[in-house]
């Protein structure tokens, strides 16, 4: 191997222009520069001046080169043995070295025999046991000791090679043990922060082993090596605290047990001296410890106590506000566990001590902590706050001079969140009241603020409490200081995007309905309209944002849900006249923030009126269309050349004028001819802008995101006119999509490891360092400018063929072949989401213009092309989506589903699914979807019980119910994606259901084996469409299973259950009637329970019309029709059931169940069954609407129905006096009428 002297080190340290000695290094291979590096440390280890620089560089370059020879070794199988030996030979050498003049460099080589330890025991477990054992060996004295050094190189070992350590675990206990003793009689808060890393990553260590004890490893050296890698990165990774839990009868928390209150009460002795860094630093370890492993703090509640004891005192008696605030972040990081806050639902008088402290022994709450914090965090400066410029990429209430208040806030966030609003409540609101009845700003925007924060943190619980925070806000935003006006209208808009616009009580994101805007919109609107003449230019920004919280919708993310109308028409010359006379009527050189945003105020009213904005159009839209032209350059024939300014203000108020405009015009689309002409004078614009950003992508003109954006929404209102546009559009979005993302991982620099990604806004990029074990330091550069357009693009696209439907279809097989790809695309979860939306709109128009008299035979075969690869894309990516990112999974299996259900509702004049899989590749994906749907349950159990533990109020409660309505949805799209292969595939679907969809989902369909609802409900579904599509024989054969969850889900507490069994009920009734006669008597009288509903009340009154209209076709299947299997049990109440029956009609939330009942309404009328005469008005109204409802194109009848329809009118005509039936006419709807006159025609 090639030696290194100490002149090539040398010329390391003092680079020349050129870079050759780098150039030399780098040249050598790997193992050579690790041996060359190994041999040079001791003769540099001395007292020589330069010597202590040599050794700083040589010990880096050594770790650096050491960590990356598990790489090396994949590459160079042939090699590895011999690297092995070579790096177990120069352990013993590397800790001979560690007592050293320099302790700068003793610390260096300890990270080196880190790295050594670590190698080893991913090459080879016996030898990287072996280095273990001679690390504890050689250090462990000094360690129970409580030497620094020699306890730093323990923790940093031990977090380095974890799994070698898995045989040494109570040795380590014993050392930390003795540490602590010798603490004991010379406390050093260094030393106790070294022996917390000990505890903590012993603790992480033990835990990452026992996961490894529970997986297959690999026989081939090289597989087995990756595999460790992977494992012994996700040990040093930052674990989510959903994933957290506490075992008291775990290591970590034995560790806790028997060392920590030594610990405790030698930090205790340092409270009140002034050792600020030193005591920051060990408040940080116990927030490490909180957020890696909890067990260690709280497996023994006497241990918890006394920690968050200490971290209270620290936080109360502590001068320095960093170390203040870095022990609330402990507790308030501890109290995001949640076997945490089980914990202290169980012992609630340590979290009333969190919340409110001892002040008898001088230890202040969590609250009055943060609430001083906030107070004194704040910049005293109002005149420089109230002059600062308003960004748009900024918040403007994050002003820099406030960050002790700013993180104060979100840490009394994170607390009052997670420690239960229940007990916070009463506390904060005193400290609040408190603070109101000052007359220093400060403490009133400080009670501002921890008013919204407890609106969005416990609200449930502060509820009550609204209108006390409204009339608090509407006060003071008249305040003299601008800083209280501020952060009550930001109070304002937060209470209206908190106040729930839908009713929708099954809502996954539902809060409780505040009635913010019903009780105070008049006074909310007024008072943020006056705001917008302020003269300070950040009061006037944020109320124009607190209008468009008020128009969005609302319960605190859902902005999705629609206001109704009333609550801004009345207002809308109003605050559309402020918004023009305010912050419209400023410089727009100086103000484009402003003027961004009272675009935005605007967009969002018009989005709720609607078409009742078009009063003011004219007094809007020209303005929006001459802010498009911003700063852009005319000819002398008033022709834009292409050139202008390009700052990004103009940039932004162009785009932003734009997107305004083409909103706005979307909004009001439905009146004919109003946005027409506009809409093509934006295209004008827009077009030739496409064409130079695609040119030259050096000078932005008009963003891409807003050009794409502005286009897709003029789609929307143009619709199947925008087809001249597309051809020239199309292939500036299809650039994007095909764009491949500029990534780029090199060799990084140790000093960035584990710090936050670095953003360059200029070059668009993102950059993350990361340490991976055996691989080396690396440097990953994603260009995130890229990322963002293609998310935009996505989104762009998914309205285009929303807005154009089968006129779309054309341009279909490419955006498809385009966009597929990046359904897997690695570094965004948010491109993948938004490219599953585009796909599954884009196929949808592929499927209608497959079924259209335009469509030609080649594009009649997309949809079948492209199907199967957009279902196994998607299942297959997750596969190894991040199981807490369950927006990304929910988009997946939504837009599985949505395609699945294109494929089946399109068919052919044959009848036949424009796409269908096959039998092998609907194995695949059903074997695919049971391993989410198993994995989707596991996530689902953990949160049932936590659920079901009675401990948590409602707020903590709604937070795991929010999950699990979210994992609700994922699995609903899973089930249904099942459901439609089912249906498309039919009776060869048999097999697959018999050998894989029974052995799972058979198990789920009872109460006994399953106490997951949704579980069952999706299991009870897919036996339902067994019987009802898979053919006779599997109707018959599995029916027996499905009628004994029928006879107990049509009692169950959930509506969808009963929904399910009824459904299920009726299909067992056509196909495989022998199955029901055990119990046949029981499920009949259910039935009719659920049935009468609709001979009481109203369709609109019923709540759950699905289950009221599935009970009576049930019913009808079972005892009424022709075929009916008990129609001739005389024990049953046959003429309260045919009551019931036509009481329901006509069946709307089902069309294939509706056109089964309707023929069937045909057999009773003409076997006489139902008596015309005495039945004239219903029958007509049922007969009308149904003939109405299939001219407008619904499905819910057959044309051969429809004409039986016609002839049963007729007979009528014949058979009843014609009074009798002009005066039933008479009674019926007109929707009913034109269905009567429609049959009569025909």
């Amino acid at each position: 191997m090639e030696s290194i002297q100490i002149e090539l080190i040398d010329a390391l340290l003092c680079p020349s222009k050129d870079r050759a000695a780098e150039s030399h290094f780098a040249s050598l291979n790997l193992p050579s520069r690790v041996h060359g590096l190994f041999l040079l440390l001791p003769q540099c280890q001395t007292t020589h001046a330069h010597n202590a620089a040599r050794c700083m560089l040589i010990c880096v370059l050594l770790r650096r080169d050491i960590s990356a020879l598990g790489g090396y070794c994949i590459q160079n199988r042939e090699q590895a043995k011999e690297i092995v030996q070579m790096v177990e030979a120069i352990l013993a050498p590397l800790l001979g070295l560690l007592d050293g003049p320099e302790a700068a460099v003793n610390r260096q080589i300890s990270f080196v025999i880190a790295e050594v330890c670590s190698i080893l025991s991913l090459m080879d477990d016996i030898r990287g046991k072996d280095a273990a054992r001679a690390i504890l060996i050689s250090i462990s004295d000094a360690c129970s000791k409580a030497h620094i050094p020699s306890l730093n190189l323990l923790a940093c070992v031990i977090q380095r090679a974890s799994f070698a350590f898995k045989e040494h675990e109570e040795i380590i206990i014993s050392i930390i043990s003795s540490a602590t003793q010798s603490l004991s009689s010379s406390p050093s808060l260094p030393a106790t922060q070294g022996i917390l890393q000990v505890m903590n990553n012993t603790s992480i260590a033990s835990m990452a082993s026992h996961s490894l004890s529970t997986k297959t490893l690999s026989n081939n050296p090289q597989e087995r090596m990756m595999q460790l890698i992977h494992c012994q990165t996700m040990t040093m990774a930052e674990t989510s605290h959903k994933k957290l839990t506490v075992d008291a009868n775990s290591i970590p928390a034995t560790i806790g047990k028997t060392c920590l209150p030594s610990i405790l009460q030698i930090i205790n002795g340092f409270v009140d001296e002034r050792t600020v860094f030193q005591m920051q630093e060990v408040m940080q370890a116990f927030s490490h410890c909180a957020s890696t492993c909890p067990s260690l703090l709280a497996g023994d509640i006497n241990i918890l106590y006394s920690v968050c004891r200490l971290l209270l005192s620290v936080a109360s008696k502590t001068p320095d506000v960093s170390t203040r605030l870095a022990a609330i972040e402990a507790l308030a990081t501890l109290h995001m566990v949640s076997d945490v806050k089980i914990i202290l639902c169980d012992h609630n008088a340590i979290q009333k001590f969190c919340i409110d402290g001892d002040p008898s022994n001088g230890i202040m709450g969590v609250v009055k902590i943060c609430a001083d914090i906030i107070i004194c965090g704040v910049d005293d400066d109002l005149d420089a706050w109230a002059t600062g410029e308003v960004a748009l990429q900024e918040d403007t209430a994050d002003w820099d001079e406030d960050d002790n208040a700013i993180f104060a806030e979100s840490l009394f966030e994170l607390f009052v969140q997670h420690g239960g609003g229940t007990q916070c409540l009463g506390t904060v609101l005193s400290v609040v009241e408190t603070l109101l009845a000052s007359q220093d700003w400060k403490h009133l925007r400080a009670a501002l603020s921890m008013l919204e924060i407890s609106l969005t943190a416990f609200p449930y619980s502060f509820a009550p409490h609204v209108p006390v925070a409204v009339e608090a806000a509407l006060s003071l935003s008249s305040h003299p200081c601008v800083r209280v006006q501020y952060q009550a209208v930001q109070l304002l808009g937060s209470l209206c995007e908190a106040d729930c616009a839908s009713d929708d009580k099954n809502s996954a994101l539902s809060r409780p309905n505040i009635n913010v805007r019903h009780d105070f919109g008049q006074r909310i609107l007024a008072s943020i309209t006056q705001l917008l003449s302020s003269s300070c230019i950040k009061i006037v920004s944020n109320a124009c944002m607190s209008i468009t919280s008020y128009c969005m919708g609302g319960d605190g993310n859902n902005t999705d849900a629609e206001i109704d109308k009333c609550l801004v028409l009345p207002f809308l010359g109003d605050v559309l006249t402020a918004i023009r006379n305010g912050p419209l009527s400023l410089d727009v050189n100086l103000n484009a923030a402003i003027y961004c945003r009272a675009f935005g105020a605007i967009v969002s009213i018009a989005g709720i009126v609607e078409e009742d904005f078009a009063q003011y159009y004219s007094n809007i839209m020209p303005g929006l269309l001459d802010c498009a032209y911003f700063g852009l350059e005319k000819d002398h024939n008033g022709q834009i050349t292409g050139r202008g300014s390009s700052t990004f203000e103009a940039v932004s108020v162009r785009g932003s004028a734009i997107m305004a405009a083409s909103i706005i015009g979307s909004s009001v689309s439905e009146i004919e001819g109003l946005f027409q002409s506009d809409a093509e004078l934006l295209m004008k614009l827009i077009l030739p802008f496409l064409e130079v950003s695609a040119n030259d992508q050096t000078k932005t003109m008009i963003s891409q995101d807003h050009l794409f954006g502005a286009t897709a929404r003029i789609s929307g209102a143009m619709k199947a006119e925008f087809s001249p546009f597309l051809p020239s559009v199309l292939p500036h979005l299809l650039h994007v999509v095909q764009q491949e993302v500029e990534v780029s991982i090199s060799e990084g620099n140790e000093s960035t490891v584990c710090n936050q990604s670095e953003f360059d806004e200029d070059a668009g990029t993102e950059t993350m360092t990361f340490s991976v074990p055996g691989m080396g330091i690396k440097k990953l550069v994603l260009n995130t400018t890229q990322i963002h357009e293609k998310v935009e693009t996505s989104k762009s696209l998914s309205v285009l063929a929303m807005a154009m439907g089968a006129s779309f279809g054309p341009y279909t097989s490419e955006c498809l072949k385009s966009l597929i790809p990046l359904l897997k695309f690695k570094y965004s979860p948010e491109v993948r989401s938004s490219t599953s939306l585009a796909v599954t709109a884009i196929f949808e128009s592929a499927c209608q213009y497959a079924v259209s008299p335009e469509c030609n035979l080649a594009a009649t075969s997309i949809p079948n092309h492209s199907y199967t690869t957009i279902l196994m894309t998607i299942v297959e990516q997750l596969r190894v989506e991040d199981a807490d990112d369950i927006e990304t999974l929910c988009s997946l299996s939504d837009a599985m589903r949505s395609v699945a259900y294109c494929a089946y509702d399109n068919k052919n004049e044959t009848g036949v699914p424009v796409a269908t899989l096959t039998v092998a590749a609907s194995k695949k994906l059903v074997t695919e979807i049971i391993s989410a749907f198993h994995a989707c349950l596991l996530r689902r159990q953990s949160l049932i019980h936590v659920t079901c533990g009675g401990k948590l109020d409602q707020d903590q409660n709604a937070e795991y119910e929010n999950l699990l309505d979210c994992e609700s949805e994922f699995l609903t799209g899973l089930v249904d994606t099942i459901g439609y292969t089912l249906k498309s595939t039919k009776e060869a679907f048999a097999p697959i259901f018999d050998t894989i969809i029974v052995p799972f989902f058979g198990p789920l369909l009872h109460s006994s084996n399953n106490q997951d609802v949704k579980a069952r409900f999706a299991a009870i579904c897919l036996f339902d469409d067994c019987v009802e599509h898979c053919g006779v024989s599997a109707a018959i054969k599995h029916s027996p299973m499905l009628a004994a969850a029928i006879s107990e889900g049509i009692q169950d507490a959930d509506v969808e259950v009963r929904e399910a069994s009824v459904y299920g009920l009726a299909q067992i009734a056509r196909r495989a009637p022998n199955s029901l006669h055990d119990n046949v008597a029981s499920l009949i009288q259910h039935s009719m329970v659920f049935a009468k509903e609709g001979t009481i009340h109203s369709k609109e009154e019923i709540e759950n019309v699905r289950i009221v209209e599935n009970s009576a076709s049930a019913l009808a299947a079972l005892t009424l029709f022709p075929h009916s299997p008990f129609q001739k049990v005389q024990s049953f109440p046959r003429a309260e059931i045919l009551n019931s029956f036509i009481a329901n009609l006509p069946i709307e939330n089902d069309f294939d169940e509706a056109k089964i009942c309707h023929d069937g309404l045909c057999d009773l009328i003409e076997l006489g069954e139902v008596d015309i005469s005495s039945n004239i008005n219903r029958l007509l109204q049922i007969i009308g609407e149904i003939a109405a409802a299939v001219n407008d194109g619904d499905d819910m009848a057959t044309n051969e129905t429809i004409s039986r329809f016609a002839a049963i009118v007729s007979d009528m005509q014949s058979r009843v006096e014609q009074s009798s039936i002009q005066q039933a006419y008479s009674t019926i709807t007109e929707e009913a009428q034109e269905g009567v006159r429609l049959l009569m025609g025909a």
